[in-house]
């Protein structure tokens, strides 16, 4: 991969600590990095949560130096309320507004050539999309990563049960400190003792939640409430370009796949691209977790983050690609517009999104570097879009679809409709007293109920998944971990299915090619949404019911793929779910499994409905037949 290094002998500059103001005159601490070079360029902006001060957090989904490298000024800056900046810290409130202030600072500055990108991960990233639904002079185009754009889906909720363990330690531990030391001296929030988080999530304190609920709605508010609150924030569009970087293992990652399936399918929507690692939401996208690796070139440095966020701005900022212009003259470069005031629009013809020819640089920036192709040596352009994405004109590229397959482990560059193979309803079926049952695509002849226990003074543990828990930085509960510690529970009903790898032949197989590749058809791929539908009897209105997909493999282990919560209907009889989002492998040998339980603690509440007190007990029964119990499986060449 090709790493910039003509300009290393070009000073860079950093302007530390600038007080920019915001709409209402607050002051927003600035950091602006830049090459002391002539000449206006283009700029990106990463407004954080938690301290631009933090290498850490600046470096966190983009190198900084790099950027600064290729031509690029760099601004850093402290949310409101947050760091160094002035103001009190509404999460979600205040963002767009500020966002929008500080890009017009921008592109007022002498180094700026009126063109901004967004980037960031996880908070950052939600500001981004809050940013991007106005019409903001300026922004030319964004890169949210780890984060959808709904607050309701990931961020507060899961299908309606609320994200407690996430909710309480970002607010607890990430949150609070800042707005204590803040907090007027003797008010309720001031004087708020230390809490413990696992005392919190076990028995909520109503008085600590009602302080929670003023300081940060809608956060404290959900946790209070037990459902989510949700925050207006005006309509749903998206006026600017977007390349969305998720992780398989991160909380946020089904609201980030919804949220690119939305605008891909609004022909009206600017281009989406889409880059998914086999990342949690902590840490430095390593791909690796405490019972599985992934592999070295699983990791974001690997497949080159920075070269491709890069790309995207390059493509967007200075109009590299458009009607075939190569990279501009100078720092800085006219951009390539998307519609008129960024409200829509369509590529201009012969614009390309993508990489050069797999191995090439994308051009002779500024700086005189070239952006790389990935750590694979594939084409980072996507394959066509099969029309979604946005009204892309004829001649230009689709917009990147580059995902890692797990089981498979490699990178593919994709077409969007690889994800989203068409589903495949896979049965529950009974098994032995006490044993596990059956799952596959046939229904069973005879109709049977499974005893489902639960005990919320002795909840199912969470284990691995997408979470977002204490030890997230080093994602000491998330991704791929062994479930076979719930077998033989009364309240987890486990279903195994066969060796689907083997025993779906060509009638698989004969579909892999086309969209993913050409994968070994003595294999299964899974390449989609996974959704459940429970079915049940003995249950009340709004009860908790979490699944898990799962890989049996040769050795025994039963690896967690994806894990879902959601409640049951008015009539309480039947609870619908997202399980997850998945593009995964399956090698001959390994099989499917399903764990169904009420309860997965800490990562949802330990109460199976939302009035409980907490020390209920009791059962349900799961319904399995031919009308009874299904998993909806994007199996790739399935039936259709």
């Amino acid at each position: 991969m090709s790493r910039i290094t003509s300009l290393t002998a070009t000073r860079r500059i950093l302007d530390a600590d600038l007080a920019v103001p915001a709409a209402d005159g607050t002051v927003l601490a600035t950091d602006v990095y830049r090459l002391d070079a002539d000449g206006p360029r283009p700029c990106l902006l990463q407004r954080v949560a938690y301290g631009k001060d933090a290498w850490g957090i600046v470096n966190g989904a983009l190198d900084v130096a790099r950027a600064v490298g290729h031509g690029y000024a760099v601004v850093v800056q402290d949310c409101r309320g947050r760091g160094k900046s002035e103001g009190h810290f509404r999460p979600f409130v205040d963002e767009a507004d500020d966002t929008a202030a500080t890009i017009g600072w921008i592109t007022e500055q002498p180094w700026s050539d009126g063109t901004v990108g967004l980037f960031g991960r996880s908070y950052s990233g939600m500001g981004q999309w809050l940013t991007a639904r106005r019409d903001v002079p300026g922004l030319k185009a964004i890169a949210p990563m780890l984060s959808g754009d709904e607050l309701e889906r990931g961020w507060l909720a899961s299908e309606g049960v609320v994200e407690q363990g996430f909710l309480l330690l970002w607010a607890v531990r990430h949150l609070l400190p800042g707005l204590q030391l803040r907090a007027e001296s003797g008010s309720a929030l001031g004087t708020l003792p230390a809490l413990d988080v696992d005392a919190l999530a076990w028995q909520p304190d109503p008085e600590v939640l009602e302080v929670l609920a003023a300081a940060l709605p809608p956060i404290g508010a959900t946790l209070a409430a037990g459902r989510p609150v949700p925050l207006e924030v005006g309509p749903r569009r998206l006026t600017a370009p977007a390349l969305c970087i998720g992780g398989w293992f991160d909380i946020f990652n089904d609201g980030l796949m919804a949220t690119v399936a939305h605008f891909r399918a609004d022909a009206g929507a600017p281009p989406v691209g889409l880059v998914v690692g086999p990342w949690p939401h902590g840490g430095t996208n390593p791909g690796v977790f405490p019972e599985h690796s992934f592999g070295p070139g699983a990791s974001g440095d690997a497949v080159g983050l920075t070269d491709l966020q890069l790309r995207w701005f390059d493509r967007w900022l200075r109009g590299v690609g458009v009607d075939g212009a190569g990279v501009p003259e100078g720092p800085g470069a006219p951009s390539a517009a998307w519609g008129s005031g960024g409200t829509g629009g369509s590529v201009s013809t012969g614009g390309s999104v993508g990489a050069a020819a797999a191995g090439g640089s994308v051009g002779a920036a500024a700086a005189g570097g070239s952006v790389g192709a990935a750590a694979d040596g594939g084409s980072v352009g996507a394959a066509a879009d099969g029309g979604s994405g946005g009204a892309v004109a004829s001649g230009a590229e689709a917009p990147l679809t580059k995902v890692f397959v797990t089981g498979a482990d490699e990178w593919r560059d994709v077409d969007a409709e690889a994800l989203h193979s068409p589903t495949t309803d896979w049965y529950l079926g009974a098994g032995p007293e006490g044993g596990e049952g059956s799952f596959g695509p046939e229904a069973p002849d005879a109709s049977h109920e499974v005893a489902l226990a639960f005990d919320e003074r002795h909840p199912v543990p969470t284990l691995g998944g997408q979470t977002f828990l204490p030890g997230l930085e080093v994602a000491a509960n998330a991704g791929p971990r062994d479930q076979r510690c719930l077998l033989g529970r009364d309240d987890v009903a486990v279903f195994v299915g066969a060796d689907l790898g083997a025993g779906l032949g060509a009638g698989l197989g004969a579909g892999l090619g086309d969209s993913f590749g050409g994968a070994d058809p003595g294999g299964a791929e899974l390449s989609g949404q996974v959704r459940a539908r429970l079915a049940l009897a003995g249950a009340e209105p709004g009860l908790q019911v979490c699944v898990r997909l799962a890989e049996v493999e040769p050795s025994g282990r039963i690896m967690l793929l994806r894990e879902g919560a959601g409640r049951t209907g008015a009539d309480g009889t039947t609870a619908e779910l997202t399980v997850g989002w998945l593009t995964h492998r399956l090698r001959p040998g390994h099989r499917l499994a399903v764990l169904v339980s009420l309860t997965s603690y800490p990562r949802f509440p330990r109460t199976v409905t939302r009035t409980s007190p907490g020390d209920e007990h009791g059962s349900v029964s799961l319904l399995c037949g031919a009308q009874g119990s299904v998993i909806r499986l994007p199996l790739v060449g399935g039936p259709t």
